[in-house]
């Protein structure tokens, strides 16, 4: 009888050893086809787990892993990184909200998750991957809604939409037509909304 309850405890403790191992990110666990988060944007993302990749049909190249950050190298000598989240991958150079335009802080929710901050990010002469457009501003306001932006403002074109957002566990997540939107937010309150969900 002891033998047999020795046995179930090993199988359990291997069983639970075995679980916790399987958040560790790999060629192979982050292999697949990803598409654009945010509703607005359309782009696809392909990882091989013989360590090449390609976004949409303007970018390839290969990739290593450390822990959970991927870094992408394309052939036009071109590095991301990108933190690895379940499903998620998301972009954590080149597009994401640092600090707000007011003030210039990083995003500091109170403690109910709400801000009123607004957040806006461009890049000269290149649109946003996904979209036709060069600029995008978020504007939080404290009674939970948000406004989102795109723009070309040289062209004096724009579109917007507006909807919820709630803030937990280093996750804004925006509520755009009765769908949940999660964005990954560092340690240091950066906003990284380029992201990628596998299909």
């Amino acid at each position: 009888m002891k033998k047999a309850i020795s046995l179930i405890l090993a199988l359990v403790m291997c069983l639970s050893l075995c679980a916790c191992g399987g958040g560790k990110v790999t060629n192979e666990s982050v292999a697949g086809r990803y598409e654009s988060l945010l509703w607005f944007l359309d782009m696809e993302m392909t990882i091989n787990a013989n360590t090449t990749y390609s976004i949409g049909n303007k970018e390839k190249g290969t990739f290593t892993i450390q822990g959970k950050k991927l870094h992408t190298n394309s052939t036009n000598n071109r590095s991301t990184s990108y933190i690895v989240d379940g499903d998620m991958i998301y972009a954590t150079d080149w597009w994401a909200f640092e600090k707000d335009e007011e003030f210039k802080l990083k995003f500091t929710p109170d403690a109910n998750g709400r801000a009123d901050q607004t957040f806006s990010d461009a890049i000269l002469n290149e649109t946003i991957p996904g979209s036709k457009y060069n600029q995008i501003s978020l504007d939080l306001d404290s009674d939970g809604t948000f406004e989102l932006v795109l723009g070309w403002p040289a062209l004096g074109v724009s579109e917007s939409f507006e909807g919820t957002y709630s803030y937990t566990d280093s996750k804004l997540t925006l509520t755009y037509e009765g769908e949940d939107y999660p964005l990954a937010v560092s340690d240091e309150g950066e906003i990284f909304f380029l992201a990628y969900r596998k299909k």
